[in-house]
């Protein structure tokens, strides 16, 4: 029996926002329906910015504002939002990126989930020894040694995993990104983490980051967690030779993240033998013309289901079949 991989692509969960029944806020003018609306606006800009803020907190410094009863100064304001945007943000995108690398890399080797696991355990334990030390001033010493013995010899395996992973799918995903953009812009990926050069052994790489543990050991005493490893490792995504978090548009943005995630499916199904079946959920936004015309049309030998808002992307798809999906009944388009 063949078997199938089914790999979603992008998947957006729209939360309910001020009332938590939903529909609390009746519309009774025409300026009513126009804070409403702007509202939606706000979410779906906050949505896209992350998707974990609490909605509620957000109204309540809305309305909070509108009624002059702030509960912090402007000065405090600004000290959260900056060190949210600085670090928090940046943090989540990065966490996400290598979430990305592991669940590709555990398809491939499925024991590669047991190291993930006991990096996890071995790092709860050393930040739970940091932060007791943060609060009671205590010195951990040999106990702290011994925790980095074990957090370097695991994370070098992961560090090492993830290296590998990203050398198979680099050429790939360059490949499908230079379809997508008609040759005209350049990509690339590599890791940047704490494991030292690229052609070092699992002894080298473990060395490597048990002298980094010891590096960093005071700030992570400040901190009361760990500041260095595999857990804070970036994935670097280049276009042009730039930054594609932090210079990219929002469609270069989405093109790199369909071409790693077609590049995950091909090195699937070149490892594994089985055959990927890829989930497209509106990616159709934000990208131009030749690049809907590559998505629509040079993905070949595997199956693709796509979801669009918009009929004329349909009617430019050359093979395949189309559907249509309205009042909650689907039938065949054209």
């Amino acid at each position: 029996m063949k078997r199938f991989t089914i790999l979603p692509i992008l998947m957006l969960t729209l939360w309910s926002g001020c009332s938590k029944s939903g529909g609390g806020v009746k519309l009774h003018t025409d300026t009513d329906s126009v804070a409403y609306v702007i509202g939606l606006n706000v979410g779906a800009n906050l949505l896209k910015m992350d998707s974990t803020l609490n909605a509620a907190a957000v109204c309540k410094g809305i309305a909070d504002y509108f009624a002059g009863r702030q509960s912090m100064t402007m000065e405090e304001a600004q000290t959260f939002y900056l060190r949210y945007v600085n670090y928090a943000v940046p943090e989540k995108i990065r966490e996400q990126e290598r979430r990305f690398l592991d669940a590709a890399y555990c398809q491939l080797r499925p024991g590669y989930i047991a190291s993930l696991s006991e990096y996890s355990r071995t790092l709860a334990q050393r930040n739970a020894l940091l932060k007791n030390a943060r609060q009671t001033g205590a010195r951990p010493g040999e106990l702290l040694d011994v925790w980095d013995d074990r957090l370097a010899r695991i994370g070098a395996r992961l560090l090492l995993a993830r290296r590998a992973y990203v050398r198979k799918i680099q050429p790939v995903a360059a490949a499908i990104y230079d379809g997508l953009s008609a040759g005209r812009e350049s990509f690339s990926i590599a890791m940047h983490d704490d494991g030292g050069e690229d052609g070092m052994d699992s002894g080298q790489a473990a060395a490597r980051l048990l002298e980094r543990l010891r590096e960093t050991r005071y700030a992570d005493l400040a901190a009361g967690f760990t500041t260095a490893g595999p857990h804070r490792a970036d994935l670097l995504v280049q276009i042009r030779g730039l930054s594609a978090r932090s210079y990219g548009s929002q469609g270069q943005q989405r093109s790199a993240v369909l071409a790693l995630k077609l590049a995950e499916a091909s090195v699937l199904r070149e490892v594994t033998g089985e055959q990927p079946v890829a989930l497209l959920d509106d990616v159709m936004s934000e990208l131009d013309l030749s690049r809907q015309d590559y998505i629509l049309n040079h993905i070949h030998d595997w199956q693709v289901f796509i979801t669009c808002c918009d009929p004329g992307a349909v009617r430019r798809l050359d093979g395949g079949r189309a559907f249509r999906m309205q009042d909650g009944i689907l039938t065949p388009d054209g």
